[in-house]
């Protein structure tokens, strides 16, 4: 039917419904494919409702996945909308450029503010419960004592600023959910006090409505604040909310987290009203680049958009994004449409900028490249001092412009300032400059270069930084002056590099350290009558302490209650670092989690445990630090650093298994310089490269190495060394001349060979094919080598042309086991070239999603997986066969410097000398490439069952092995012209299975010999999809329905050879679930209208209703039996699960309403002995309720589900499953001693004292381990 011919409700939902089915997508497909709420698209389609203004953009989504993704087509079926006498909404205004890049979108933005809706309603919803608790704290029911705010924590470049102003602060404009509200938003800089009076003095004081604060940036009270200003800043602020209802919401940095758990007051914010912004996923970022688009009439090419997407994220929609792509991809977008004509964005001006990852670079690069050399000095002083470094983190920082002299706009420091800020990279206010956004510390590969050259220096800049201004917020003490030890170490600074105030601070130093030496004597005499006091306050202090033990002991109740209070807080602290670790580091998470759990078993500490301990965890070996290079041998691992460290390790297709060695290569600076390593193939010899040397040690007895010599003809540091399998020929890139190439003699020595002319001087990568007998290097740029290796002589096969940046290189070469050559390169690539004919090389295969430079590539021994790191600190695991397919990535702390295969397991050492072993993750299998609905097992979990919609919709059989799931036996593939819709359900022996279909077919298979499984029978159920499917093998009955009917038909089965249809039921609403009792007599039905319908089938052909159990205000989305049949759970659209008592049929009652998931909970189900819940829905979130009291209590909460989850279920009682986006299936235990015992029981080192320190401060150092 044509939208031009609607003219009512029913015949919109029948045009509607005809654009769906030419699409082949079912109302679930739709709804999750638009983000859009189940229910409600359900009653568009079946006519029961049409859209109104408010839901006009899920509309929009809604038919563009049906194949109307134009703006004139929107238009037309909104006319049809009208028509049914609803009224839409006006069109919205034109803007000039609709992407920010850099800069956040503001209060105004609305508008062209996509893809966070859960995100700004839980905010909302916190806010709200948090302001409703300060009124009652005014009005003396509350605790007047309790402070009332909220914090939104986030990755750098995550959206978390415009999440607050554009979401937020809009929602209190006129019609919205704050409407009436103040809000503010300020950043605190040097002098957060004056700028939060600024914030306010727009609101009028005796303003009634509640105001929000919203404090950005917040970690400038640490990075920018001196402990005055930050005195101040907590009396202003005690100012601003006395008497009023006034809630701060401050916005973090996750890697601040740690300083805002210390301070006073935070911990209930921290436990009961912080919102963690995720990193979008692939249909959010869908959103924020088209949905810009349409507010600003622009035409967005469809083959832009997905080219767009595949740089940002990956294409199943199963994960999230990098979290720091955000900015990037706005800058990108922006880039962009200012080389458009300003309607229309094409693929080839998204080229033309260098794509997401190479737009900041490029605009960066270009402005450096049009300095001077002088300039070029200045820009990367200047650069630098707009960095914040500590030892473990890097921020931005505002700097004065008095600081930096850069009055003057003839100065080479304006000069810098303003080139910059042009191409909007930085910020220049009248008093101060700044980056733009985190983004670019790691999105300019050479500012990322500079930061590592200089981290000693910058760091020593910060020490002194923070030293002299708190002496200069002191009033100036001497006591706060450094001593002569640390002046010294100050005193290495150059004197241009210092501030006039740094030179007051450190020549004050220098005053009072001479002072000192005059006064020696007395100060002597003083501290031997300062010991004699001493003896006589010990005696007293003695005498309290007894005194306090009385006290102690007569309040020991009030003391331990305190206690454990303290100790609770304490555990969710902890908790919640340890989630926002988990992504960027596992190891330090899983510890976290051990620790907050063994100090008090929380909802968090326990939530924390499984979501981190139920995957894949490593084990690392930490190092003195330093760029750390890695060889391998059958059963060895050396791993050689910076630093001059050695360390041996023995390993087999496990892992690591021991660390066996650990020895310096030398005492000299040249001795510890090692660019390159290289292990004979028995594992006795390693080679380093260094400066002007290759050392070779004999490593036979790792516990007592020695020295064999050094190939000194080398005449520049020796890096990227490479030594054939068959071990005659040695090669080594060499800064300034690029490669050397030592054959070995029949004297045991090594003889350098000479090479042709077009060898370069740029120290790249080496690397010799299995067979020895051919080489590759890249020492020139734009281009990589191909050589033949022939006896003693090294003779020019070819060479690889590379395309790309103005500074191209193969950073990484490795041969692959078929005799490829895979390249990592710096244009952001991983390349693999047909090198059989090394004069005709052809590129087969490219690798991409990496934000900077690819660094290395290493291949498996089966040649299945290539593993690549990367400058943006990535290392990746790719699937050689399915390039497309997103990689599995292993976060890492600190930056990558190399990667190899050790079995199934990944070793990974970075720059901070840490070797990491990654074992495979056993709890994650993917089933296609869509979304999974249902996986079906049996109660202990033996077998598992799952449909796989990406090849329509063919089950897949699964077995538990050793607490994974492995490949059962071949697929089911539906009949030809079959699509199978995803409802599946097994028995519970596992031996049969009762399937839906796109048609309404219901098929019955046997599955009980995993080798054969195979249809017997089927029967036409429905006019439409089966939606769900549910079989009963006591009653040998089946019942199915959908959304599209308000019928349920029931199935007799008793012979699965001939199935035939024996009842219906009338639901009242569309159907989204059945379900049947253990006995198989009783059924219980979800309902579009809201209701649970409980029906006695024990007589098919005449089903009884009972009354309803469980009603909603909203759709029911699902519901389970438990193991008896005298409970039952429902989930609803209104986010909330329910349970009933349905023990006597005829009087049921709920017993539980649950509510706490911020999405749609789809799915739910009881644990096989009854003592918990499960439930999981829209916004990854997967909640476990204890049953073991009267009232239902959280067990934990799992955030690490990267998308939708659409089924939950038990396997057995101490795991549990989920199924949903990107077809991806997860298992988590439950059990938290369990997971402990086992990650205790592995080798590694455990959280280190600084660690400690770091982020449980206030704690004795104990580690989770005994």
């Amino acid at each position: 039917m044509h939208p031009e011919a609607v003219s009512s409700r029913e015949e919109l939902g029948r045009a509607l419904t005809d654009l769906r089915v030419a699409a082949d997508l079912s109302v679930r497909d739709v709804a999750s494919a638009a983000d859009a709420l189940q229910g409600t698209v359900a009653g568009w389609f079946a006519g029961q409702h049409a859209p109104t203004r408010a839901s006009r953009d899920m509309f929009e989504r809604v038919l563009s996945v049906c194949g109307v993704p134009d703006a004139a087509g929107h238009d037309m079926w909104w006319a049809a909308v009208q028509r049914t006498g609803r009224r839409g909404g006006r069109r919205k205004a034109r803007t000039a450029s609709p992407y920010p890049g850099l800069d956040p979108l503001g209060p105004d933005d609305g508008r062209l503010f996509f893809g966070r809706d859960d995100q700004v309603a839980r905010l909302v919803e916190i806010v709200t419960a948090q302001a409703r608790a300060r009124r009652d704290d005014l009005a003396g029911s509350g605790d007047a004592a309790a402070f009332r705010a909220a914090l939104v924590v986030g990755s750098s470049g995550v959206g978390k600023s415009s999440l607050v102003r554009a979401g937020l602060m809009a929602e209190t404009a006129e019609g919205r959910a704050l409407d009436g509200w103040h809000a503010v938003v300020f950043t605190p800089g040097d002098d957060p006090a004056a700028a939060l009076r600024t914030a306010v003095a727009a609101v009028p004081s005796d303003a009634a409505s509640p105001l929000i604060v919203i404090v950005d940036q917040m970690e400038e009270l640490w990075t920018q604040a001196g402990a005055d200003a930050l005195v101040a800043y907590d009396a202003a602020f005690a100012e601003v909310i006395d008497g009023r209802v006034v809630i701060p919401v401050g916005v973090l940095r996750a890697d601040f987290y740690g300083r805002a758990a210390e301070m006073p007051g935070l911990a209930g914010v921290l436990a009961d009203a912080q919102l963690v912004v995720p990193p979008m996923d692939r249909e959010q970022m869908r959103r924020i680049i088209t949905g810009p688009a349409a507010v600003a009439d622009l035409v967005v090419d469809d083959e832009l958009v997905e080219l767009l997407l595949d740089d940002v994220a990956p294409t199943d929609g199963s994960r999230q994004a990098g979290a720091g792509v955000l900015p990037l991809l706005s800058y990108a977008l922006r880039a962009v449409w200012e080389r458009s004509d300003g309607r229309h964005l094409t693929l080839a001006d998204y080229v033309a900028t260098g794509r997401i990852s190479g737009a900041v670079e490029l605009a960066a690069e270009r402005v450096y490249a049009d300095f001077a050399p002088a300039d070029r000095v200045v820009a990367r002083r200047t650069l630098l001092s707009m960095v914040n470094v500590d030892e473990d983190t890097v921020s931005r920082r505002p700097v004065r412009l008095a600081d930096l002299d850069a009055a003057d706009t003839s100065d080479p420091v304006a000069r810098v300032l303003d080139a910059f800020a042009d191409a909007r990279l930085i910020t220049v206010t009248a008093t101060h400059a700044q980056f733009a956004h985190e983004a670019l510390l790691t999105a300019w590969p050479r500012l990322g270069e500079w930061l590592d050259g200089d981290r000693e220096r910058l760091l020593l800049h910060r020490r002194l930084r923070t030293l002299q201004e708190t002496w200069e917020s002191n009033g100036r003490p001497d006591g706060l002056l450094p001593e002569r030890g640390r002046l010294e170490v100050f005193e290495t600074l150059p004197d241009s590099e210092l501030s006039q105030a740094n030179r007051e601070f450190l020549a004050s130093a220098r005053a009072a350290d001479a002072a000192k030496v005059d006064i020696e004597r007395r100060r002597t005499a003083q501290l031997r009558r300062a010991a004699l006091f001493a003896t006589v306050f010990g005696v007293v202090a003695l005498i309290a302490a007894v005194t306090a033990v009385v006290f102690v002991i007569k309040a020991n109740d009030q003391t331990e209650r305190a206690d454990r209070a303290r100790m609770e807080t304490a555990s969710r602290q902890i908790a919640v670092q340890a989630d926002q670790l988990r992504d960027r580091d596992p190891l330090l998470a899983a510890q976290l989690a051990m620790v907050a759990y063994r100090q008090s078993p929380t909802v968090e500490a326990r939530s924390t445990l499984s979501d981190t301990l139920s995957g894949s965890v490593p084990i690392r070996f930490a190092g003195d630090g330093g760029s750390t290079l890695l060889a391998q041998a059958p059963g060895r691992i050396v791993a050689a650093g910076g630093s001059g460290q050695v360390r041996v390790f023995t390993a087999d297709e496990h892992g690591i298994t021991a660390q066996i060695g650990d020895f310096r290569a030398g005492d000299t600076t040249a001795d510890k310089l090692i660019g390159g390593i290289a292990l004979s193939s028995d594992g006795a010899t390693v080679y380093l490269g260094g400066r002007g040397a290759v050392n070779v040690w004999d490593i036979t007895d790792a516990k007592r190495p020695v020295k064999k010599y050094s190939l000194t003809d080398v005449t520049g540091d020796a890096n990227a060394l490479a030594l054939s399998p068959d071990g005659r020929t040695l090669a080594a890139t060499v800064t300034g001349t690029g490669l050397h190439v030592w054959t070995a003699d029949a004297a045991g020595g090594w003889t350098r060979v000479a090479l042709p002319d077009k060898v370069m001087g740029v120290d790249g990568a080496v690397t010799f094919s299995a067979d020895s007998r051919s080489m590759a290097s890249s020492t020139a740029t734009h281009r990589i080598d191909l050589w033949r290796v022939d006896g003693g002589r090294i003779t020019d096969a070819g060479q690889i042309a590379l395309s790309g940046t103005p500074n191209q290189l193969a950073q990484g070469l490795s041969y692959l086991p078929d005799g490829r050559l895979a390249a990592a390169l710096r244009s952001r690539t991983v390349d693999v070239y047909d090198v059989s004919d090394p004069a005709a090389p052809k590129l087969t295969t490219q690798f991409t999603g990496f934000t900077s430079w690819a660094r290395s590539v290493r291949s498996d021994a089966t040649g299945s997986h290539l593993l690549t790191t990367g400058s943006d600190n990535s290392v990746s695991v790719y699937d050689v066969a399915a390039p497309a397919d997103p990689p599995r990535r292993l976060p890492t702390a600190a930056n990558s410097s190399a990667a190899l295969f050790v079995g199934d397991h990944v070793i990974v050492a970075s720059d901070d000398g840490r070797v990491m072993d990654w074992p495979p993750a056993r709890n994650v299998l993917q089933v296609g490439t869509k979304n999974v609905f249902q996986v079906p097992a049996t109660p202990s979990g033996s077998r598992m069952f799952a449909a796989d919609p990406s090849d329509r919709g063919k089950i897949t059989q699964w077995r538990l092995v050793d607490g994974a799931y492995v490949s059962a036996g071949p697929d089911l593939v539906p009949p030809d012209g079959t699509v199978y819709s995803g409802a599946v359900v097994t028995t519970p022996d596992g031996r049969w299975l009762a399937i839906g279909s796109a048609d309404g077919t219901v098929a019955f298979a046997d599955v009980s010999d995993p080798a054969r499984p195979h249809v017997v029978g089927s029967t036409r159920a429905e006019t439409g999809l089966n939606e769900t499917v549910d079989y009963s093998p006591v009653s040998h009955l089946a019942v199915t329905g959908g959304v599209e009917s308000r019928i349920v038909t029931i199935i007799d089965a008793h012979d699965p050879t001939r199935p035939r249809t024996v009842g219906t039921f009338d639901a009242g609403g569309g159907v989204w679930w059945t379900s049947l009792s253990p006995d198989g007599t009783s059924m219980a039905v979800a309902t579009t209208t809201g209701q649970v319908r409980l029906v006695d089938v024990s007589r098919p052909d005449r089903p009884l209703a009972h009354p309803d159990p469980l009603t909603f205000k909203a759709a029911v989305l699902s519901t389970r039996f438990d193991s008896t049949g005298r409970r039952l759970v429902a989930t609803s659209e209104d986010r909330v699960v329910a349970v009933a008592d349905i023990g006597d049929p005829t009087s049921p009652r709920e017993t539980a309403r649950l509510t706490g998931p911020a999405g749609q909970p789809y799915s739910a189900a009881f644990s096989p002995d009854g003592r918990h819940l499960i439930a999981g829905g829209s916004n990854s979130e997967i909640w476990v309720w204890s049953l073991d009291g009267d009232t239902p209590s959280e067990a934990m909460v799992i955030h690490s589900f990267p998308g939708n989850v659409y089924d939950v279920r038990f396997i057995g009682d101490g795991a549990f499953l989920a199924s949903g986006a990107g077809g991806r299936v997860e298992s988590w235990t439950l059990d938290p001693d369990a997971l402990i015992d086992a990650e205790c029981a592995r080798l590694g080192d455990e959280i280190t004292e600084t660690e400690w320190d770091t982020y449980v401060p206030g704690l004795p150092y104990s580690p989770p381990c005994p």
